[in-house]
């Protein structure tokens, strides 16, 4: 850019800053967030006044038991486990947590389970809100059935490291580079 052009440029903005109808370098106003979120000191709001979260517990059979508990104070998804003793009633189970949100639908969270050290992980260790429902569901697999997904990996499923399908072996035989 040559000088004259540059000084040109800096004139029209200098110009545009006093001008009152310029928005380029008029301070803008923050976005508002429009979901509702727990206070940060322990305070629970909701919309509907109601401080419960539920617990659902899958048996491999089909079965459903359901509780709802009281939500007092911040309470995380390892808590709520060991408060339930949900996770005392399988050997095996996968968690999922289903937050609910503003306009109506819901959220679906995954939350791993540490079998070994009996812990949720804790960067799926989710605090509690108002509504949300954690789901123990019983997972009937075996360690003979987690071993045979590893050696028959390598004929199809989903990648463990991509987490994207493998391919598999459609009798098509592809000739050419």
């Amino acid at each position: 850019m040559t000088r004259s052009r540059r000084g040109l440029v800096t004139m029209a903005l200098v110009f545009c800053s006093l001008h009152a109808g310029c928005s380029l370098l008029q301070p803008q106003e923050a976005p508002k967030l429009t979901a509702d979120v727990a206070a940060a000191a322990g305070q629970v709001a909701t919309p509907g006044g109601t401080n419960t979260y539920t617990i659902e517990i899958r048996k491999a059979d089909g079965r459903t038991a359901v509780k709802q508990q009281e939500l007092t104070g911040p309470l995380h998804v390892q808590e709520a486990l060991a408060g339930s003793k949900a996770n005392k009633q399988f050997r095996r189970f996968t968690l999922a947590l289903q937050r609910p949100l503003p306009d109506g639908r819901v959220h679906n969270m995954d939350v791993e389970f540490d079998r070994a050290a009996k812990m949720v992980e804790p960067e799926y260790d989710y605090t509690l809100l108002p509504g949300d429902k954690l789901i123990v569901t019983e997972d009937t697999t075996s360690m003979v059935d987690e071993a045979l997904d590893m050696v028959s990996g390598s004929m199809g499923g989903i990648n463990p490291l991509t987490g994207k399908p493998k391919v598999k072996n459609t009798g098509k035989y592809r000739i050419g580079g």
